[in-house]
């Protein structure tokens, strides 16, 4: 693991999956819920939890270890390369996904008339100097902004109470079970299942005892803020919230103090656009990273140019409109991504253990 030397603490990295999680509320992940989505977001987290104790597991039995180190331990360099290939793929794609949302949404909300090729480099070109500077510099990156999210967080919770009516939330479990159940799968997978990412980041904690308690907090407090703020939407906005293409962004709209405080949103668009361009760089450097594990390469920060590009193009080409993007965040992506975020750490752990009754080396 010598293409990265930084360790990082417990509490940065704890933040750093908040703001990751956090980055995935822009796909409105678990939207077929409809009014039940709060409910559907605390589903996501006990979903989530048996997903959390195999990268757990995993992360334990080998110590230090990327999931692309990992692989090659437990299967060989030709079948190991190929699972690390396929995950790899699993982080640009999602790296890509994660531009497009955000892009779409700066284009839907915030500058209508710009090209999107304009903004996609706006969002990429920051995310491209952030993976080369290194995990240490992300982490402090996130320590940064993590507290001033969550203190905008808070904040527009206290200044919404006027226009709050409990009755909208009212009456509970509405929707239809499979539709409620579907809501908490996607956003676990969407939300939760993306974590899948820090099987390359994990490993660098200063303390190798740490990974259960720091991937567990960052998991709950992700789902709290999540939960919180969907409540929040559905407080203000009622079943109306499923008119919106961003329901968050318009109820906060909404806040108006005395009539003299108002235009509170800009500061949800500050947040969302911070998260995104955390989520972005992580995934830009666990795929730049584990590219240089894969092919033994001595560094990874020649690689995090064309990945970048890469990302960029491929978010401007994906899918056409986004009706469709949003759709297949909630209908599609969790049945996508099941193979990468469970089907390759669960086949890992069951090799370790094989390999483990077969007299090998689990180290």
């Amino acid at each position: 693991m010598g293409l990265e030397k930084g360790k990082v603490s417990s509490l940065g990295l704890v933040l750093l999956l908040f703001l990751f999680i956090f980055g995935s509320v822009i796909a409105i992940p678990g939207s077929t819920a409809g009014k039940d989505i709060w409910l559907a977001r605390i589903l996501s987290f006990m979903i989530a939890l048996p997903l959390a104790g195999v990268f757990i597991a995993l992360l334990n039995r080998y110590q230090g270890k990327t999931i692309i180190e990992i692989n090659e331990i437990i299967f060989g360099p030709i079948p190991g390369g190929f699972l690390s290939g396929i995950f790899l793929w699993y982080l640009f794609h999602n790296g890509a996904l994660v531009v497009m949302y955000y892009f779409e949404f700066i284009k839907q909300v915030l500058l209508p008339n710009t090209p999107a090729n304009v903004l996609v480099l706006m969002m990429v070109a920051p995310c491209i100097y952030g993976a080369k500077k290194g995990l240490e510099v992300i982490v402090r990156t996130g320590q940064l902004i993590a507290p001033i999210l969550l203190g905008t967080f808070i904040m527009l919770i206290f200044l919404a109470m006027p226009d709050i009516e409990i009755s909208n939330i009212k009456p509970l479990f509405t929707t239809p079970l499979h539709k409620f159940l579907w809501g908490g799968v996607s956003t676990a997978a969407l939300s939760f299942g993306e974590t899948a990412a820090f099987l390359m980041i994990l490993p660098f904690l200063n303390k190798k005892g740490k990974v259960k308690i720091t991937l567990l907090s960052g998991l709950l407090l992700g789902c709290i803020v999540m939960v919180l703020s969907t409540l929040r939407t559905i407080l203000i906005l009622g079943d109306s919230a499923g008119l919106y293409l961003y329901p968050t962004y318009y109820a906060v709209k909404m806040i108006d103090i005395a009539e003299f405080l108002s235009r509170f949103e800009i500061l949800i668009a500050v947040n969302y656009l911070a998260a995104g361009f955390i989520k972005t760089t992580v995934y830009l450097y666990a795929l730049s990273l584990g590219t240089a594990q894969l092919f033994k390469l001595d560094s990874y920060h020649p690689l995090v140019l064309p990945w970048g590009f890469l990302m960029a193009l491929f978010s401007l080409i994906n899918l056409p409109n986004i009706i469709e993007k949003l759709d297949f965040a909630n209908k599609a992506y969790p049945i996508y991504a099941l193979p990468f975020i469970l089907g390759i750490p669960l086949l890992a752990l069951l090799g370790s253990w094989l390999k483990g009754l077969k007299g090998g080396d689990a180290q």
